[in-house]
């Protein structure tokens, strides 16, 4: 089975300076278009489980988090 699509809409910083830790809300979509919502708390480097998949949780370009 193919990994569902995730897309962030909504992220927080926990009250640290170093952009380590926070809480996300994603909406997950499959192949065939369910679209399912989360919110969840991550660490960067870490993996997160999300329905039953696991995403690496990694900063993109502009130091936001991003699930791979």
């Amino acid at each position: 089975m193919n990994k569902p699509t995730i897309l962030l809409i909504r992220w927080s910083w926990d009250s640290n300076q170093e952009k380590k830790s926070g809480r996300a809300t994603v909406i997950v979509t499959y192949p065939d278009m369910y679209q399912r919502q989360k919110t969840f708390n991550f660490v960067i480097g870490e993996e997160v489980e999300i329905y039953g998949h696991y995403y690496l949780v990694s900063l993109d370009y502009r130091s936001n988090p991003k699930f791979v």
